[in-house]
């Protein structure tokens, strides 16, 4: 993965973690109303319909866990994004890689945005871009070794 595709995921991670907060919200009221309405309806356990109503809850929990697991995977790396944005130690093309990146702005706007003309918003880009894969690589070192060691 280049430094460019690492960060274009930030355009699409805010997007997941909105869902995967909706379906777990939408979870927990299928959960709450199937519970509720086995209760009230006294068919809890022994019979069929308690039964059906374990397995709901057991196939509820199993899908809510697999997305608390999805959850965290966003949010990490929603953090390492912002990180790697940071890295670059650089106030002026941090801000053009947010307003890029984040913000998901061309580069009319940017250069709008800055007052910095087109070839110096490019130049700056460039520059974070080398320390952006920098980052990348101190940071997933582990993970290129291990993809090294396996060809």
């Amino acid at each position: 993965m280049v430094a460019k595709d690492f960060l274009m995921q930030a355009r699409t991670i805010e997007a997941k973690i909105n869902s995967t907060l909706f379906w777990l919200m939408k979870y927990d009221d299928i959960a709450t109303s199937v519970t509720t309405s086995s209760s009230e309806s006294g068919c809890v356990g022994g019979g069929s319909p308690g039964d059906k109503v374990g397995k709901m809850a057991t196939n509820i929990a199993y899908e809510r866990s697999n997305l608390e697991k999805e959850l965290d995977n966003y949010i990490k790396l929603q953090r390492k994004i912002k990180a790697a944005i940071e890295f670059t130690n650089n106030s002026t093309q941090i801000k053009i890689l947010q307003m890029r990146y984040l913000d998901g702005k061309s580069w009319n706007e940017i250069e709008q945005e800055s007052k910095l003309s087109k070839s110096a918003v490019m130049k700056l880009h460039k520059k974070a871009m080398k320390k952006i894969v920098l980052f990348l690589v101190e940071n997933y070192q582990k993970e290129i070794e291990n993809i090294l060691n396996m060809n």
